[in-house]
């Protein structure tokens, strides 16, 4: 991986571009970048560090990638009271940033974007928390729906449950 300062901030914005393409009417918020560069650290794509947060896996790194990706013009974040963060990439992205990214890097964006990339942010956020406490803690699968529900007393043990399914982390549980 090159290691050019500008590396997370291109891979932040490849994944903008690529979610803005696959889905047009998607709103791409911060919770959304931080759960599929979260995926992307469990690919083993890159090595970034995370910790549990209340809207699941969280990393500063990536909070400063993305500020670093809109302070050089490659995307674009606004607020929208009552309905959050939008980011946007912005023209002149390939000229850029891309050249620091490699094909087998691309190719795992979008195969996160593909497998993922429909999934609203409250899902992710589960997603990303089940898988985080699997690796991090070496939970079961059996109890992998009480752990989350104790971290995310809103939702449902039925709910998680389906959002799991869904995010193929779990099957037939």
């Amino acid at each position: 991986m090159n290691k050019s300062i500008f590396k997370y901030p291109a891979l932040i914005t490849y994944l903008v571009r690529t979610l803005q393409v696959r889905y047009p009417d998607k709103q791409i918020g911060k919770t959304i970048i931080q759960k599929m560069i979260y995926l992307l650290t469990l690919r083993g794509l890159i090595d970034i560090r995370y910790s549990m947060y209340y809207y699941g896996p969280y990393s500063q790194e990536v909070t400063d990638a993305l500020n670093l990706a809109e302070n050089t013009g490659a995307v674009e974040i606004k607020w929208v009271n009552d309905e959050g963060y939008f980011i946007h990439s912005k023209p002149g992205f390939s000229e850029k940033f891309e050249h620091l990214l490699d094909e087998h890097e691309k190719g795992c964006i979008a195969d996160i974007v593909e497998t993922f990339g429909g999934l609203k942010s409250n899902e992710l956020s589960i997603i990303a928390t089940g898988l985080y406490l699997k690796s991090n803690f070496e939970i079961p699968n059996e109890k992998l729906m009480d752990a989350i529900r104790d971290i995310k007393p809103q939702y449902s043990k039925d709910y998680i449950k389906n959002v799991l399914e869904k995010g193929g982390i779990l099957c037939n549980l």
